[in-house]
């Protein structure tokens, strides 16, 4: 690989973290985030190529994280691999489904691990369409988004007119 990747890892325990930071260093450069803020504050900021994310973490849990990074239009499409401590039901498809492009389970075999995120930057880039869903029920909202979503597409979101028209404006949706 002649191209060092930009790697953002998202992972509260300081052990693991550093664990990881190591292993993934020999390939790719990384950029750590011991929380869901700093995590989203670092993935706006250094535009990585590829984050790797716990789903337990302190300040929003991985999922909040994953539905606030398809809000933001340049990192929707960012590869994301949840790298989990969490088990049982629905945890990988409910990652899944919020964007995440792959699900490992703690602790993850770093070799495939390295290998799944090769393999997703090696893929050219996909663009989705946009859409707006406009709901004031907040929990029919975010199922929506949810399923759309899980079809492939980016998804934004508005609970009345006033935000959808600032949505629009900022990012003009196909649909």
């Amino acid at each position: 690989m002649d191209q060092k990747y930009r790697l953002l890892l998202v992972e509260d325990d300081p052990d693991v973290r550093r664990g990881m930071t190591l292993l993934l260093g020999r390939e790719f450069e990384v950029i750590v985030a011991e929380d869901s803020i700093s995590g989203l504050v670092a993935a706006r900021r250094e535009s990585p190529d590829a984050i790797v994310l716990d789903l337990g973490l302190p300040g929003g849990d991985g999922l909040q994280f994953l539905d606030r990074l398809q809000e933001v239009p340049s990192l929707a499409q960012t590869p994301t691999i949840v790298v989990t401590g969490r088990d049982g039901s629905g945890v990988d498809q409910q990652a899944l489904s919020r964007g995440a492009s792959r699900v490992f389970h703690k602790p993850a075999d770093w070799q495939e691990l390295t290998a799944a995120l090769r393999e997703l930057l090696s893929q050219p880039a996909k663009t989705a369409k946009r859409v707006l869903v406009v709901e004031d029920d907040a929990d029919m909202c975010q199922a929506l988004a949810i399923r759309i979503r899980s079809e492939g597409y980016l998804v934004s979101t508005a609970s009345d007119g006033a935000g959808a028209l600032m949505s629009a404006r900022d990012c003009p949706p196909d649909v």
